[in-house]
C-alpha cells in the first residue's frame, strides 16, 4: 500500500482536510478538494477520475482525517413552565433538537447568550421575526446555523409573545457535533 492511501471506510462521517505539510495550512489549497462524508467521495477527492494519487508522492503535502464526535446536551423545561434552564452549546458546529414524547403541542423559540448566567436574548431572524421551529413529541429538528454563535441557548415552548407552559416536565436533548 502506498503511504498514501489508507481505508477511510472505519472512519464515521470523516472531513478531508489538506494542507501544505510544511506550513500545515489547511487552507493553503482551499477549493481544490472538497469536503466529503462518503468514503466514495473521499477515494474520489484523494484518487481522481483515473484513481492516480492526485497528491505528489515526495511527501510535500498532509492529508489526515478529522472525526467529529456527536454528543448528547440535556435539556429540561420545569413542569408548569415554558422555558428550559441554559444549555451550554460553545464550540458546536451543528446539531438537531430531540423533542421529548407526551410534548404539550407548541413550537419552539430560542433564546441566546453569551455567558453562563447572563442575559439571554430572543433569537430574531434577519426580516426581524422570531425564529420558531415546527416541532412534534418525539420528533428531531435542525437547529437554526445562527444558535451555534451561541455560547449557550435557552429552548422556550411557544413564543416571546405567548409562551405555553408545559403539563409536566419536559426533558430532551440537543444531538451537537463540534
Amino acid at each position: 500500500m502506498d503511504s498514501r492511501e489508507f481505508d477511510a471506510r472505519a472512519l464515521s462521517n470523516p472531513t478531508l482536510i489538506v494542507g501544505d505539510k510544511d506550513t500545515n495550512s489547511e487552507d493553503s489549497i482551499k477549493g481544490k478538494v472538497p469536503k466529503v462524508t462518503e468514503y466514495g467521495d473521499l477515494h474520489a477527492a484523494l484518487y481522481g477520475p483515473t484513481g492516480e494519487p492526485i497528491f505528489p508522492a515526495d511527501g510535500s503535502m498532509a492529508v489526515r482525517m478529522r472525526r467529529w464526535e456527536s454528543e448528547a446536551i440535556e435539556w429540561t423545561i420545569p413542569n408548569g413552565d415554558s422555558i428550559s434552564s441554559e444549555i451550554g452549546i460553545d464550540g458546536i458546529s451543528m446539531g438537531i433538537v430531540i423533542m421529548p414524547v407526551g410534548w404539550t403541542a407548541a413550537g419552539i423559540t430560542l433564546q441566546v447568550g453569551e455567558w453562563s448566567n447572563g442575559s439571554f436574548f430572543n433569537l430574531y431572524d434577519e426580516n426581524g421575526s422570531e425564529v420558531v421551529l415546527t416541532v412534534a413529541a418525539g420528533r428531531a429538528v435542525p437547529l437554526p446555523p445562527e444558535v451555534v454563535a451561541a455560547s449557550f441557548i435557552k429552548i422556550r415552548s411557544g413564543t416571546a409573545g405567548t409562551p405555553v407552559n408545559q403539563a409536566a416536565q419536559r426533558t430532551g436533548h440537543i444531538v451537537a457535533k463540534g
